[in-house]
């Protein structure tokens, strides 16, 4: 129970900070990719590297919490 416990946890954190970087990523995506093809794909290659990298930082910081 207690495993199934952390792996809610991570998820609602990892999709929490997802949001997060999904969010400063796209303020200045709007700012600096130009609207084209290639903009529109090195955004999506963004979001997709962002699905891995906000459950790993999760995983993390609940690991980081456990710890202490």
């Amino acid at each position: 129970m207690k495993t199934f416990k952390n792996k809610i946890i991570i998820l609602i954190m990892s999709i929490v900070i997802f949001v997060i970087f999904y969010q400063l990523l796209g303020f200045f995506a709007g700012n600096l990719l130009p609207t084209s093809p290639l903009g529109t794909m090195i955004g999506l290659i963004i979001l997709f590297l962002l699905i891995p990298i906000s459950y790993l930082s999760a995983y993390g910081v609940v690991k980081v919490i456990k710890d202490m």
